[in-house]
């Protein structure tokens, strides 16, 4: 398939084309140097961004249809992790919403705060300990300054990161909940618009069932209403969760070898009355 005639927005090509084989990108460019193909789409100025990715969920099953929401909203892969009841929760998988099945691991998920501490003893420890001899990424859930400063030297991607400050590596939301923990207290996209402007590396997530994972989108939208750039809320769903989960090889862009799905939208993603087009996967 050859998709012609398109504004790929995150690469920044204005009036280029995009080649898919068996749900891969085997070439991308700009129109001046489109090659032939028999089977053509002719997208006529359409946006076209790479499926979008859902850094943190827990979404274990297809209850209420919500694999089959997400993908029809855009959302081709999420991260499902385990719950944050235990200072060490396991292995942090990346599910395919279209298939419904397990693609990969991408690391460990630990936890510190009011959740482990509610039923577990030394979770300090416990979560120093892990991170100490982990072999693969490790997604620390953490919202307060006081657990957030004790890895702070370490190779950690905080799962909320509410307090973070400076550059940090975190994997933001739920963003359209209550405050319902103490820890919580500093949610907001004013503080997600500090972290933006201090330099983080930030991917949106829903944290589903907190909040739906089919609107992925609007909390990506609603970060533009507060002032973060739209192209670079764009990167919050695509880009920057694929580079915090360590797949940026082969999701999160439009580029050759990348699989995760061309989206394509009749104007900016980011735009409020955007609309879905079709999706090629």
């Amino acid at each position: 398939m050859l998709i012609k005639n398109v504004n790929i927005t995150t690469e920044k090509i204005d009036n280029g084309y995009i080649r898919i084989e068996s749900g891969v990108i085997t070439d991308v460019g700009s129109m001046d140097t489109c090659p032939n193909d028999s089977d053509v789409y002719d997208a006529k100025g359409c946006y076209a961004v790479p499926g979008f990715i859902d850094a943190h969920t827990h979404l274990y099953n297809n209850n209420y249809g919500y694999f089959d929401k997400a993908y029809k909203n855009g959302i081709t892969l999420v991260a499902v992790s385990p719950d944050s009841s235990k200072p060490v929760g396991g292995d942090v998988v990346l599910v395919s919403t279209k298939t419904q099945k397990t693609v990969g691991t991408c690391g460990i998920k630990l936890a510190l705060g009011e959740n482990p501490c509610k039923n577990n003893e030394n979770v300090e420890e416990a979560v120093i300990k892990e991170i100490e001899k982990a072999e693969k990424p490790v997604f620390l859930h953490a919202h307060s300054k006081e657990d957030i400063n004790l890895v702070k030297d370490k190779n950690v991607v905080y799962v909320h990161g509410t307090d973070c400050e400076g550059k940090c590596k975190i994997i933001a939301g739920p963003m359209l909940t209550d405050i319902s923990k103490k820890e919580m207290e500093n949610l907001s996209y004013e503080n997600l618009v500090r972290q933006y402007k201090e330099g983080s590396v930030i991917a949106i997530s829903s944290d589903h069932p907190e909040t739906p994972v089919d609107f992925l989108q609007l909390y990506a939208q609603l970060a533009v209403k507060y002032g973060i750039d739209k192209d670079d809320a764009l990167l919050m769903i695509t880009k920057n969760p694929a580079q915090l989960l360590g797949i940026d090889d082969c999701y999160g862009s439009i580029k050759t070898s990348q699989k995760g799905g061309v989206l394509l939208f009749d104007s900016h993603p980011m735009d409020f009355y955007s609309k879905l087009i079709k999706i090629f996967h």
